[in-house]
């Protein structure tokens, strides 16, 4: 048993760490630390019809809002099906429409579809988001 303490614990310089077993934490180490931004990045770019290229900064911004509005919605938040349409129609997307990029221009199927990604893939993140936004280092 002191064995295995001993095993657990780490010597830094401000003292000692305790590390421990992922099995006492529930989800891998890597899942614990993902960051939601990483999350909705990764849900949004399952929306895009060539997810390895780079999309224009109209296409992500729609795949990031419905990606939003879908992690709400699977976290049980409710999101009024016309609201996130609403949201789209006033964005100015300048002279780029972001539809011919994503997989599809019907919002309610793209939103059920990342609905469901989020409860197969991270089940037990109930995170809510408030907003979403995009910086230039994103």
């Amino acid at each position: 048993m002191n064995k295995k303490k001993k095993q657990l614990k780490k010597k830094t310089k401000s003292g000692t760490v305790i590390k421990l077993p992922v099995s006492q934490v529930g989800e891998s180490r890597s899942e614990q630390e993902q960051k939601l931004s990483e999350r909705m990045k990764e849900m949004a770019i399952q929306l895009l019809k060539t997810p390895e290229a780079i999309p224009t900064e109209p296409a992500f911004v729609a795949s990031l809002m419905i990606a939003t509005a879908a992690w709400n919605i699977a976290t049980g938040f409710i999101v009024p099906r016309d609201e996130y349409r609403k949201i789209a129609d006033q964005i100015d997307w300048g002279s780029v429409q972001p539809w011919a990029e994503l997989r599809s221009n019907d919002i309610d199927n793209l939103v059920a579809e990342l609905v469901e990604y989020k409860k197969k893939r991270f089940p037990n993140d109930s995170r809510r988001l408030i907003g979403t936004q995009m910086s230039p280092s994103d």
